[in-house]
């Protein structure tokens, strides 16, 4: 009986060990299978990510070429809307004013007078081709806007130097009030342009014996400096306000029949807009106008 009972235990504990070692190889296959799970789902996760990251990427390089599709078509409509209106009235009247011209009945005095509409619409084509060439130049730069730190006397300077002779034949004073040097953070040209049309503009709209003020405010705590032109004109109507510098607005003749075109304004807008700036004026028809426009200060 002892050695029955041996003999049992004995087998009983192998069958254990037997057991044992079923259950840790079990254990052990499990923990196989679980740790080729996780590193089955790690890589589906990081092929995942791989994929999503890709689309991502294409999906903004689509966006990109998106945009820069956009912004084509809305320089070619602004391009086709300026050479419209712009253009095409000034050089459509060249022909018939020297049509005219030649017809031996056309009195001296109205000659003199054609002569004279001859030369603004001239003028008005040169305005229009310089903006369009400096505006073009603008859509096609391919370095980006410079961030440059300069002074803004020297453009006020120069420009109303460049414009004396046009104020002069008014008898227009331009002055400037307090002192007009400010360093500002910008396109350099681009402030030059934007000075040069809003004087340009003021001349234009000012009577005889007007008087035009520029001036450069500092003081505001917004980090901008304020840049203003006012003038002593005939001021902006409320039909002209709602348009001003929209594509295709068609400016006003000039006091002294000087023709004007809109594309000056809906630069001036958009280059100050490139710049971080704002650009808005006060006007009473009637009773001047004063353009202010912002960059940052430096």
């Amino acid at each position: 009986m002892t050695d029955l009972q041996s003999v049992y235990e004995l087998q009983q504990l192998n069958d254990n060990i037997r057991q044992m070692q079923l259950t840790q190889q079990t254990n052990m296959l499990r923990r196989n299978i679980l740790v080729v799970i996780v590193i089955s789902l790690t890589l589906i996760i990081i092929i995942v990510l791989i994929f999503l990251s890709k689309t991502q990427r294409l999906n903004k390089q689509l966006n990109l070429q998106k945009n820069d599709l956009t912004t084509s078509n809305g320089t070619k409509d602004k391009l086709f809307s300026i050479i419209g209106h712009d253009l095409r009235g000034p050089v459509g009247n060249i022909p018939v004013i020297l049509e005219m011209l030649e017809d031996k009945s056309v009195s001296d005095a109205d000659k003199a007078f054609m002569l004279e509409s001859l030369k603004n619409q001239s003028q008005s084509i040169i305005e229009t081709l310089d903006s369009l060439l400096f505006w073009g130049k603008s859509q096609i730069a391919t370095d980006g806007l410079t961030n440059d730190v300069f002074n803004t006397g020297p453009s006020i300077e120069q420009n109303i130097n460049l414009l004396s002779v046009s104020a002069h034949k008014k008898n227009i004073i331009i002055e400037k009030q307090g002192n007009v040097s400010a360093r500002i953070l910008g396109e350099s040209s681009h402030y030059d342009f934007i000075v040069r049309n809003l004087l340009s503009n003021a001349i234009k709209f000012t009577p005889a014996q007007g008087r035009i003020t520029i001036a450069v405010d500092q003081s505001g705590s917004d980090g901008y400096t304020v840049t203003s032109v006012k003038d002593t004109g005939v001021g902006i109507s409320e039909n002209q306000k709602q348009q001003i510098f929209e594509p295709g607005y068609t400016s006003a003749a000039g006091t002294n029949g000087e023709n004007g075109n809109g594309i000056g304004l809906m630069l001036c807008k958009e280059f100050v807009t490139a710049n971080g700036g704002k650009i808005w004026f006060e006007s009473a028809h009637g009773n001047g106008t004063t353009f202010y426009f912002s960059f940052r200060s430096a």
